[in-house]
């Protein structure tokens, strides 16, 4: 009940321990899902208008419209799933209320961007490709970020509670 109605996340040991090993599992995850990204769409610009648009020269497909809306069902709900997990343990900690806005900001924008982009690329202009990478780099890295700030707040920052 003391947690409750401190809002402070050390003061609970349990939870603490609980939520340190689950960010970590968040790491993990951004780690495999740059493996996974780089497989599926690609990393660079080019191989991610080759995925998309497909290449006659190299005898690769485009993706379909129903390709592409799969992959933003589940890239929305994986990654908002994530960050607003971040999102909500970083909201708990003492850090300043301008730090929470930008980060949330940033976190919520880029899901939305990276989610939508290959639909940008794909009907409107390649140009896109350059929103698609630089969305996907603010979702890995503002996840990964807000994961090691989580963590450093609730491994480094004194404990208040014993248990």
């Amino acid at each position: 009940m003391k947690f409750i109605v401190s809002r402070d996340l050390r003061e609970n040991r349990f939870l603490s321990n609980v939520l340190v090993f689950f960010l970590f599992q968040i790491l993990l995850f951004i780690a495999f899902n740059v493996l996974y990204e780089s497989h599926k769409w690609g990393l660079y610009p080019s191989e991610i208008i080759t995925n998309i648009l497909g290449n006659e020269e190299l005898f690769v497909s485009p993706l379909s419209l129903v390709d592409i809306l799969v992959n933003i069902h589940i890239e929305l709900f994986m990654y908002l799933f994530m960050q607003t997990m971040l999102i909500v343990i970083f909201f708990r900690t003492s850090y300043s209320e301008r730090a929470k806005s930008v980060f949330t900001f940033i976190c919520l924008i880029s899901v939305v961007v990276n989610s939508f982009a290959p639909v940008l690329i794909h009907f409107f202009a390649v140009g896109f490709v350059w929103v698609k990478v630089i969305a996907f780099w603010g979702v890995t890295l503002s996840g990964a970020i807000l994961a090691l700030i989580n963590m450093k707040y609730l491994i480094l920052s004194p404990r208040k509670g014993k248990g």
